[in-house]
């Protein structure tokens, strides 16, 4: 250790913290800490420094987002201005509902502009922003796309002026379960995307596992030129562009899907990865003969990816576990319990 320095709270705010710092060429350094009372509103605040740790200025952002992960990034633009990203709970009216947005400000602290992803529809998480070679802004994340039982990769790509470019969800290319998230994404050479993250897999014992995917598109998101031209293509499932361009793909039609339990076979208890429909939601245990083992509600409130179920007290054998919302299936899979 060289040198440690004592950074002060921000003020009004009893729990501060950050998990990100940014140092330009101009021997600043930009920190995005995350304040909240005693309560689950977390707010923004981003405070430039000298390399000595004085605040040099504070800008607050004065929305709130309850996600207990809530990763942030700062990019530098070439003019020097920075852009992070955030959340605006407060705006909507939907349940869970994120309203993630980006916002530029300059040098100085002053405001230039905010771009509103259009989250009314479904919810969208953006887990990465970067800067591209050509001075535009590139992210990744998921949404949480109604037409899908799980959660969808989703890309964006955003000028420097704060205009959206192209943003399109993806599903999983190997797998029935289409869960996938994009976590990371960078640019090569020649300008296309490189994103890495997560989906599940499903293994040739029937049952599933967490896996790592990468995924190579060109600088429009698309893996063909005119977004139209492969069947890697077919993974685009919406799409939302400036300009002239094929419709996206058609959506799943809604039906019964597959769903995501393990371990299987099960001992003590089944962890269910809960689809991103959660209105009315209830998870059931049934046998092979049709007869309901346990019925339980999934609270309206619950906003953990995983849900757990017991087995303790099954026998050993084969049972069928359904989700469904608004009384309707949603998926089903088959479990084994084995003590």
């Amino acid at each position: 250790i060289i040198d440690s320095i004592y950074l002060n709270n921000v003020a009004g705010y009893a729990i501060n913290s950050s998990n990100f710092l940014f140092s330009n060429d101009s021997g600043h350094i930009y920190m995005p800490i995350l304040c909240r009372n005693f309560e689950y509103y977390k707010y923004l605040v981003i405070r430039k420094m000298d390399l000595q740790g004085n605040t040099i200025w504070e800008y607050p952002l004065n929305t709130y987002t309850t996600a207990t992960n809530t990763p942030i990034q700062i990019v530098t633009l070439p003019n020097g201005n920075i852009v992070a990203h955030w959340f605006d709970e407060g705006m909507g009216d939907i349940n869970d509902q994120r309203n993630p947005y980006l916002i530029c400000l300059t040098p100085n602290g002053q405001f230039i502009w905010r771009y509103n992803f259009d989250d009314g529809a479904y919810k969208k998480y953006p887990i990465q922003i970067k800067l591209a070679a050509n001075g535009d802004i590139i992210g990744c994340g998921y949404a949480s796309n109604p037409n899908y039982n799980y959660d969808c990769g989703w890309l964006f790509r955003i000028s420097p002026q704060g205009t959206l470019l192209w943003e399109r969800e993806y599903v999983s290319p190997t797998s029935s379960i289409n869960f996938f998230l994009a976590e990371a994404i960078d640019d090569d050479d020649e300008g296309n995307l490189v994103v890495i993250g997560a989906f599940i897999d499903t293994l040739s014992t029937g049952g599933y596992q967490g896996n790592t995917f990468l995924q190579k598109v060109l600088p429009n998101g698309c893996f063909t030129p005119d977004c139209n031209g492969g069947a890697e293509d077919t993974l685009i499932i919406a799409s939302t562009v400036v300009g002239v361009e094929s419709p996206p793909k058609p959506p799943q039609a809604l039906g019964v899907g597959q769903l995501a339990v393990f371990p299987n076979p099960a001992q003590d208890a089944l962890q269910l990865l809960l689809p991103t429909r959660r209105q009315n939601a209830q998870v059931q245990l049934t046998d092979m003969q049709g007869r309901t083992l346990q019925s339980v509600s999934v609270p309206p409130d619950y906003s953990g990816r995983y849900f757990s179920i017991s087995t303790q007290d099954l026998p050993n054998g084969a049972y069928l576990v359904s989700y469904t919302s608004e009384g309707k299936i949603v998926g089903t899979a088959k479990v084994v319990v084995q003590h």
